[in-house]
């Protein structure tokens, strides 16, 4: 067409063809394609017609493959009695905690992971530290059969590690 075209009601067509970005729902034009009227945050990602930036949620009842990366700003839910597994690298730039509490006994102290689990089986994991804390090292905190904190350091120059009730923070 060398002048636009306007349809108002219902329209059908075999295949929708566009040489450049496509915009669903609202007027306004951006670089990439996009289903809504929302921009991106990601300016240096976003810059293409082959981009597409959805405004709302997405399902996907079946499969889906992602050959790239995978960034969230969210939470990442795996609500599903499936068994999970992964390949390759999983890097986090903050503590880990799994389990169905937070990182309580760390009280943002420099713990790396905690894992908590019933009253009787949470770790937390102190991977050594700068500053105030730097004599830790290496501790790793369990709780005992009856709860109790239990506190294991690797201690230079000794084979086995050091049980105590000295706290790693």
């Amino acid at each position: 067409f060398d002048n636009p075209a306007e349809f108002q009601g219902t329209a059908s067509a075999s295949y929708l063809l566009t040489g450049n970005s496509l915009q669903v729902a609202g007027f306004a034009t951006v670089a990439y394609s996009r289903f809504g009227t929302g921009t991106t945050g990601n300016t240096g990602e976003f810059d293409a017609s082959n981009d597409l930036l959805i405004t709302g949620s997405l399902e996907v009842d079946g499969k889906a493959s992602v050959a790239g990366n995978f960034q969230t700003s969210g939470r990442i839910i795996a609500d599903t009695t499936a068994s999970h597994s992964m390949v390759g690298d999983l890097i986090l730039t903050s503590a880990l905690t799994v389990g169905t509490t937070t990182a309580s006994s760390s009280g943002g102290k420099g713990y790396t992971a905690e894992f908590v689990g019933p009253s009787t089986s949470t770790a937390s994991f102190y991977f050594g530290s700068s500053g105030v804390s730097a004599t830790v090292g290496t501790c790793f905190q369990l709780k005992s059969t009856t709860g109790a904190w239990i506190y294991m350091r690797f201690v230079q120059g000794q084979t086995t590690p050091t049980l105590s009730t000295v706290r790693c923070h």
